[in-house]
């Protein structure tokens, strides 16, 4: 397994897009090692984290159709939940193979409102349900790989890399003890 520290601001210091999409950089560096070419992303809002790489095939799902930063190829305005029940009864399909499903579950932190990016204070379920959900789904298609981003490790597959990531808001009284965890689970199922 590999595990690395990422600080947002070593990203940033690049410059250009690097300063804006900071997670993007994260998403694309170990997309791009394991070559995931295919994503079905259960929780696309929209789609920074697609910036710095666009995978061949991009699928998103969402409850709701955001201002994209980066367009989906097939978009399902629906829930993860619902997602779900669609794909087990076959009402819809996925005619590609998909290579990994990405889960970026919203507002994980109750304390915290999210001024500037309403797509974060959209959230219907708990986040553990739609990263259960997601992982559900992945099962369905027969990912080989799930990529979560959230607050703790869960047990949804076997971790094959983590990124621990130290993130900074930009707001006044902020703590910047903020660290989040992306990770590449192997899709057990």
């Amino acid at each position: 397994m590999v595990e690395e520290f990422i600080d947002q601001r070593d990203i940033q210091r690049r410059g250009y897009l690097y300063v804006y999409y900071p997670s993007s950089a994260v998403v694309a560096d170990i997309l791009r090692k394991y070559g995931v070419r295919d994503v079905l992303d259960v929780t696309y809002g929209r789609g920074r984290f697609y910036v710095m790489y666009r995978p061949r095939t991009l699928v998103g799902v969402d409850p709701m159709k955001w201002d994209w930063i980066v367009k989906p190829d097939t978009f399902h305005q629906t829930t993860v939940y619902h997602f779900y029940r669609l794909l087990k009864g076959n009402e819809v399909i996925i005619d590609k193979p998909i290579d990994c499903v990405v889960i970026d579950p919203p507002h994980w932190s109750k304390n915290a409102t999210y001024r500037k990016r309403d797509e974060y204070n959209y959230i219907i379920g708990t986040p553990k349900d739609i990263i259960e959900h997601g992982r559900k789904v992945a099962e369905l298609v027969k990912a080989p790989y799930i990529l979560l981003h959230f607050n703790q490790q869960l047990p949804i597959g076997e971790p094959i890399h983590i990124v621990k990531f130290r993130w900074f808001a930009r707001y006044a009284h902020t703590e910047n003890k903020n660290l989040s965890y992306y990770i590449l689970y192997r899709n057990i199922s």
